[in-house]
């Protein structure tokens, strides 16, 4: 998505985890992002949710486990 103003503040690393899997019409993979302290893994693990919902993600699915 090129014209996301909202990833702008984002790193490249950060992006890139923010943006991994998004690309088609099925639940993207899990990601594991390990990181020192004070890296923005909170902030990158909260704009990848706004993404996955930006981008068509059922907020719910998202969010639970399946079958909550």
């Amino acid at each position: 998505m090129a014209g996301a103003g909202y990833l702008d503040k984002l790193n490249d690393n950060q992006r890139a985890a923010v943006e991994f899997g998004v690309d088609g019409d099925t639940l993207p993979p899990p990601l594991l992002v390990i990181a020192g302290a004070g890296s923005g893994k909170t902030n990158t693990l909260a704009h990848r949710v706004a993404h996955l919902l930006v981008n068509g993600a059922y907020p719910r699915r998202s969010l639970f486990s399946p079958g909550t």
